[in-house]
């Protein structure tokens, strides 16, 4: 295989492809992101400018990687408020392994995907423990295979913190990147060993942070599923551009129904909920109702309960991996509250306000009754009471 791509190379101009890309980024590229650092204090194509910058600046490979790991499967546009929220609260390294989980999940609330935080912090202790048994300053480590064996941190992430973090000449590819080598040499389906060795082969290493950020910007805003090939700087180049969209083919995902009842019992600016490990222990409703569609399944997390006596918020549409959820909001009073007591997750149910760490279903939840202004619902004994 590697024969058959060294040949398409050799019809390839690496060169030509290197210097039209990085003349595309430096009129286009978003060089304003608050996490592409090394390049705001350095001269990227110097080793030497970037390690100095380093030395002055100890702290750039770790905002990198939080950036990298906040940017799996979540948008630049979304992950912005919540990254510069968390480097406010934990500065460095040091501040976030000092840090307790509840903080960190707070913080990450809304942001989806609660392993990542989980592993942020886990890593974060594991540095602060191996940097002070060898009397070091708390850091990542700076070479790639040892960020790999870090929780949360895989062959993308790695590339992405030596080469954005360190200054480092690595090639990597996430699914923009995949994209752009997919159709660049017109391989429907490419194989990981097929996009680690066009990667690498195509690497600038005059300026290997430069090239990499281009290919992530050029992935995210020209090439992207239905692309702008009238504005890609290497169109010429690019042998799938006359059918783009049959290249980096992927299965269409597929989505279960489901409609979600959720109870959501109030007193005094409290709200009665209950930490639930499918949500990263966040804050959640009590579910008193599920029913998944196409498939028979209804789950009533009591038997007698009647929907038509509680008071009713609305609902609102929320998605979580392979579920597209409808979910109806409902608030209970003393009366009609006492029939879930049996019921699954009610005696774990804590008195919280707004400011706990809430997962994406409580605070959809809690918008639907700031509409409604209720003073007091109900009142129940829980862990937490006011």
């Amino acid at each position: 295989m590697q024969n058959t791509l060294s040949n398409l190379l050799d019809n390839f101009d690496i060169h030509t492809f290197q210097a039209m890309l990085l003349s595309w980024y430096q009129d286009f590229g978003r060089k304003d992101l608050p996490w592409r650092i090394l390049a705001q204090k350095s001269d990227t194509s110097s080793k030497t400018s970037i390690s100095k910058a380093l030395k002055e600046n100890p702290n750039i490979p770790y905002l990198v990687y939080i950036s990298e790991i906040m940017l799996q499967q979540t948008q630049v546009s979304t992950v912005l408020p919540y990254f510069q929220r968390f480097i406010k609260h934990f500065p460095t390294l040091a501040h976030l392994a000092n840090a307790k989980e509840q903080e960190v999940l707070t913080l990450w609330s809304g942001l989806g995907y609660y392993s990542r935080a989980r592993n942020i912090l886990k890593t974060a202790k594991v540095c602060a423990q191996e940097c002070q048994n060898k009397n070091l300053p708390i850091m990542l480590p700076n070479q790639r295979e040892l960020l790999k064996k870090l929780s949360g941190i895989g062959d993308y992430s790695s590339g992405a913190i030596a080469c954005f973090g360190f200054g480092m000449d690595e090639g990597f590819w996430d699914g923009n990147i995949k994209r752009i080598l997919s159709r660049l040499f017109a391989i429907p389906t490419p194989s990981k060993k097929e996009l680690d060795f066009l990667s690498n082969k195509l690497l600038n290493h005059a300026n290997a942070y430069e090239h990499n950020q281009a290919l992530l910007d050029l992935g995210s805003l020209i090439c992207k599923k239905l692309p702008h090939c009238n504005l890609c700087p290497i169109n010429s180049m690019c042998q799938g551009k006359t059918s783009p969209t049959s290249y980096d083919i992927r299965p269409k995902k597929s989505y279960t129904e489901v409609s979600l009842h959720l109870l959501l019992p109030y007193q005094n600016n409290y709200f009665a909920l209950f930490k639930d490990r499918r949500y990263g222990l966040l804050y959640t409703p009590l579910e008193i109702g599920c029913e998944i569609k196409d498939s028979g399944k209804i789950f009533y997390n009591h038997q007698s309960y009647d929907l038509s006596k509680l008071q009713k918020l609305g609902s609102f549409k929320h998605t979580r991996t392979h579920y597209k959820i409808t979910a109806t909001v409902y608030q209970p009073n003393n009366e009609n509250l006492s029939i879930f007591k049996d019921g699954i997750g009610f005696d774990s149910l804590e008195w919280v306000d707004d400011k706990a760490p809430l997962s994406a279903l409580a605070k959809k939840s809690l918008m639907l009754f700031n509409k409604q202004n209720i003073s007091t619902s109900a009142t129940i004994k829980s862990k937490n009471k006011v």
